[in-house]
């Protein structure tokens, strides 16, 4: 990992000026096999990394989302619309489904997962 010396390996705490730190991972190991691992990174990131025109369709993609959730608050604050709806399906995988997606890396969650 020479090659990488701006990357930090630790199991320890550290402490890094706010200013400095793009992004990082927080893994875990659980029982079972069950393990999760989080990318933390600073929005700009993804935001730099995109093109002009994908930048301002993601931008206009994203002002429709803040102005459906800001309509359902409403619902909600007014009581018109229930905080919470529960699903009437759990979002479960198949054991199939679940298989590849753990040995192909381009395996990705359809609507017939």
């Amino acid at each position: 990992m020479k090659q990488f010396a701006r990357l930090v390996w630790s199991d320890r705490a550290t402490k890094v000026p706010w200013h400095a730190l793009k992004a990082g991972f927080v893994t875990t190991l659980g029982f079972g096999h069950v393990s999760a691992l989080v990318c933390l990174a600073h929005p700009f990131l993804f935001w730099r990394a995109l093109d002009d025109d994908t930048r301002t369709e993601y931008a206009t993609r994203m002002e429709q989302r803040r102005r459906r959730a800001e309509q359902q608050l409403q619902r909600v604050l007014s009581g018109r619309a229930p905080l919470f709806v529960p699903r009437e399906k759990p979002a479960s995988l198949s054991v199939e489904a679940e298989a590849r997606m753990l040995v192909d890396a381009n395996a990705r969650l359809g609507t017939n997962a």
